[in-house]
């Protein structure tokens, strides 16, 4: 395990987290962003967002892309990734605790929805 990317949240603590379900690109790419075959020039990749819900009831969303970078047989495989903090907000700090945090997909649907529960 190592570490691969650092990204600053906030100026306050990050008290939930919740990742989106991860989508998979490229045709080179099986279950879990792993290669199953390898070709030249594929480069299997995988993108998601993460929502960190801060103590202040403030919602950042950051969209996370990892891509895998192949390397010649018998080499170790590195691992590319990359971060976006969006400007969109999805709750304004209002000082309520958030008390659940949860991405939600309706079955067929290609997009999740976040879905937060706060005290009044």
């Amino acid at each position: 395990m190592e570490l691969v990317s650092t990204v600053e949240a906030g100026d306050r603590w990050i008290t939930h987290c919740a990742w989106a379900p991860w989508k998979v690109s490229d045709t080179g790419a099986g279950a879990l962003g792993v290669a199953t075959q390898m070709r030249v020039n594929v480069q299997p990749s995988a993108t998601s967002a993460l929502a960190c819900g801060l103590s202040n009831g403030n919602v950042v969303l950051i969209d996370v892309t990892q891509k895998l970078l192949l390397t010649p047989p018998g080499s170790p495989h590195s691992l590319e990734v990359t971060t976006v903090i969006r400007d969109e907000k999805v709750a304004a700090p209002d000082k309520r605790i958030i008390t659940a945090m949860r991405w939600v997909s309706r079955q067929g649907d290609i997009v999740s929805d976040l879905v937060l529960l706060t005290l009044i």
